[in-house]
């Protein structure tokens, strides 16, 4: 029905009605209110996206049990709920991942994994699960833990003296390059996490961590005996003292890759070593091919034949039929002379192979210390612990050699300890090299259940290579890597003499046998089997400058496809190194000295620590002949010289006594400055009489004498520009050995620190030769440059005196039994 035109709704509109009530500025007041909602609404949703979902009360109850049942399904293992840290690390969608560290286990293990959770605090997935520290032999307790860096505690399930120990872990070391895709891939797989972290192990001693954190590079502990800071860029503590491992250690790309490999479930350890012996198999031929190598049935083992006498220092060369010309000679290590207690040779083992080398190298055990450092990434076995890989600093000063270590600890968890710390539990039955706290060694196969002292340092690897003085009946040594014995790869091992010599051997392509041969040939009584492959084996050898700076490294062998400074770094893998019981002796070289005159052409002067040397005193063919037996002495040398110190003719009317091998050449005068060496090698330079006959001993016109000038003066004193040889002695018992004019020579004698010097004869020739001793020849190094020439042993025309090293104590040790 229709309504009445005057119905309200249906009246017609006015025309005020139809323009807007507050005109142009009500309309852009409502755009304004709309865009500024529309604002808020973005910005809400923006930091809803961006921000972590983390209440202000930490994460809910809910949310920890959640995860912790989760991750107890994954595991297996009951995962706590209290023991459960929780830090975001990123915003996902409307939701968040975090970062979960935990422990699981008795003894307890480290663990991390990630997980999605949404916006209402729900967990969505966990992911990425992880063992940090996969030591089934340590208990690891979580202290602190964020994001990027954790902190926690570790104690041996056996303990020892340095079991306990304080381990933080930072993935975001500053100025920290970008891991490359190879390394953020296997990061992620090792650490959850993808990048590498730096690793600063504090070691606590008897001392229990309560409490960490960690404020920018500053770690502070809570102890049982106080509290400890440490400053994790430089390692320095307060307070002074505790000992802290520092070091990256990183490792080359392709052994991570390789690493990778091994766990990958396609192919695994077999598949690898299948690999790595398909790839040596096909160098191998290609060596061949290209040395037109025949290709012979295989050789039996070769004749293994004691040799005549027990070693003494140096090692007998061994010389065969069919060798090359300097094939089984022992001459020094590059950069290093005939004084070091350190030599270098070579033999060929395999008749197929003539063009290749297994290198020898042998060290008095006597005059040095072998000691181990475990590799900062390997080995890392059931105690979690590593090793600093780094020669300490204390002994950089003494430092002669190192050498690689052995197998990855995934490759049959072969002991190793480093300094007290257990890094990998020895077992029974592998081949061992312990060392003691003074750095002796001994070698065999293990058989005691636990560490016991007096060993600090050990490694072992596989069964022996050598036992009782032959290669090993074992068909392989390669237990998990047997498939690579065969293999002619890069393999070393380490051995010592029945007489303590000690034997590092390296090959650029050997077999296990090949090399087993090659020490046994050399009187190796006992050996281990170390490590092998391109890039992990080689010996550096250090000299050191005059002015006491950082060791030089000098590549054991061309072939060698090392770094020399490898060991002088941080070193991912372990290690052996060597030092000289004392500090090394200071080259053979020129004091520097003030004269009051002009300096006078031709004046040497030379150093020379008479505690580290021995001298024996060689008449010169014009000479007077002797008094009393006219045969002139044989020369018996105990070890190997080191230098010719020219003397010059006697004049045949002086004075002076000359006394040769216990006969006087001519008889000693009383009160005449005397210089003597007795029958147990003492020497002295004084005018007293001699109470006895002295081995020798020659007699000359004092050059200084109390600390004064003495010479030139009186009918019977030489012309002051006469040249002459003298030696002088310090206040510090150190000789001075110089040529030259008289007077000048007793200037330098003076001002280089002589109390007393004489001479020792007259126009000598030039220069002190340096001497490498190759059976009964020697080879003269003229200094300070020239080139080596061949020289008998038969005396020159002019006397001489011979410097040889000193003598030790004998040090290293074969035994049967470590109990």
């Amino acid at each position: 029905m229709a309504r009445p035109l005057d119905s309200p709704s249906e009246a017609p509109l006015e025309a005020d009605a139809l323009r807007p009530k507050h005109g142009w500025r009500a309309t852009l007041a409502r755009r304004k209110r709309r865009l500024a909602a529309l604002a808020a609404l973005g910005g809400f949703g923006l930091a809803a996206l961006l921000a972590p979902p983390t209440p202000p009360s930490g994460f809910s109850a809910d949310l920890k049990a959640n995860l912790a049942a989760q991750l107890t399904t994954l595991l297996g293992q009951p995962v706590a709920v209290e023991g459960l840290r929780l830090n975001p690390i990123e915003a996902v969608g409307l939701g968040a991942a975090l970062r979960l560290t935990f422990e699981v286990g008795e003894p307890r293990d480290l663990y991390t994994a990630r997980a999605r959770v949404s916006a209402r605090g729900v967990p969505v997935a966990v992911s990425g699960l992880v063992n940090l520290t996969r030591s089934p032999k340590a208990d690891d307790r979580l202290l602190w833990a964020s994001a990027d860096a954790l902190i926690y505690a570790t104690r041996g399930a056996t303990p020892t003296p340095l079991s306990r120990a304080v381990v933080a872990l930072d993935f975001t070391p500053p100025q920290a390059p970008r891991e490359g895709p190879l390394i953020a891939f296997i990061a992620q797989r090792r650490y959850g996490h993808p990048r590498r972290p730096r690793r600063v192990d504090v070691l606590l001693g008897d001392a229990e961590a309560h409490e960490a954190t960690l404020e920018g590079q500053r770690l502070r502990l809570v102890t049982s005996e106080g509290p400890v800071e440490v400053d994790l860029r430089t390692g320095a503590t307060q307070p002074e003292g505790v000992r802290v491992v520092m070091g990256a250690g990183q490792e080359r790309g392709l052994d991570l890759l390789a690493d990778a490999l091994r766990h990958a479930p396609l192919l695994g350890v077999e598949g690898v070593m299948g690999l790595e012996r398909l790839l040596f198999d096909a160098q191998d031929q290609l060596s061949r091919w290209r040395h037109a190598a025949p290709f012979a049935p295989a050789p039996p083992p070769v004749q293994i034949h004691a040799l005549s006498a027990p070693l003494a220092w140096p090692p007998q060369d061994l010389r065969r039929e069919g060798d090359a010309p300097d094939e089984g000679v022992w001459g020094p290590l590059p950069g290093l002379g005939v004084e070091a207690p350190a030599r270098r040779a070579f033999l060929r083992v395999d008749p197929r192979r003539p063009y290749q080398r297994v290198y020898l190298f042998a060290f008095d055990s006597r005059a040095v210390q072998l000691r181990f450092v475990g590799g900062a990434r390997h080995p890392i076995g059931d105690t979690g612990a590593r090793g600093s890989g780094r020669v300490p600093e204390a002994a950089r000063p003494r430092l002669l050699a190192a050498f690689n270590g052995a197998f990855k600890a995934t490759h049959g968890q072969f002991g190793a300890i480093e300094a007290g710390r257990v890094l990998v539990t020895p077992k029974r039955g592998a081949a061992t090299v312990a060392m003691t706290i003074d750095g002796r060694a001994a070698f065999g196969v293990w058989d005691a259940d636990t560490l016991r002292p007096p060993w600090v340092d050990l490694r072992q690897n596989l069964s022996p290579l050598i036992s009782e003085g032959k290669p090993s009946a074992r068909r392989s040594w390669g237990g998990v890597v047997a498939r690579l014995d065969e293999a002619r790869t890069p393999r070393s091992a380490l051995g010592v003499t029945d007489s303590g010599i000690l034997i590092y051997a390296w090959s650029e392509a050997s077999s296990a046998r090949g090399l087993a041969e090659a020490m046994a040939q050399v009187g190796v009584h006992t050996a281990l089997h170390l490590d092998l492959n391109p890039g992990h084996t080689g010996l550096t050898a250090f000299s050191h400058p005059r002015d006491g700076g950082a060791p030089i490294p000098h590549l054991g062998a061309a072939e060698m496809d090392i770094e020399p400074e490898r060991y002088l770094g941080d070193a991912a893998r372990g290690f052996f190194y060597l030092t000289h019981l004392q500090a090394p002796p200071p080259p053979w070289r020129r004091v520097g000295m003030e004269i009051d005159a002009a300096p006078f052409e031709g004046l040497v002067l030379y150093r020379l620590e008479q505690r580290l040397t021995q001298l024996l005193l060689i008449p010169g063919s014009r000479e007077p002949r002797p008094l009393v037996d006219p045969r002139p002495p044989e020369l018996v040398l105990e070890g190997a010289p080191s230098a010719w110190l020219p003397l010059g003719t006697r004049r045949p009317e002086g004075p002076m006594g000359f006394v040769v091998d216990g006969r006087p050449w001519r008889f000693l005068a009383a009160d005449a400055l005397t210089l003597a060496m007795d029958r147990h090698g003492q020497l002295s330079l004084s005018r007293a009489p001699l109470a006895s006959t002295p081995t020798w001993a020659i007699q000359g016109a004092p050059l200084v004498e109390g600390g004064r000038l003495a010479c030139c003066d009186g009918p019977s004193a030489p012309a002051p520009t006469l040249r002459v040889s003298g030696l002088g002695r310090a206040a510090d018992g150190a000789l001075l050995y110089g040529q030259g004019p008289a007077l000048a020579l007793a200037s330098a004698l003076r001002a280089a620190g002589a109390e007393d010097g004489l001479i020792l004869g007259h126009a000598p020739r030039a220069g002190v030769d340096l001497i490498s001793l190759r059976g009964d020849t020697l080879w003269l190094q003229e200094a300070p440059s020239g080139a080596p020439r061949p020289g008998q042993l038969a005396a020159e025309a002019g006397s001489a005196l011979l410097v040889s090293p000193q003598p030790g104590a004998a040090g290293a040790t074969v035994t049967r039994s470590f109990r």
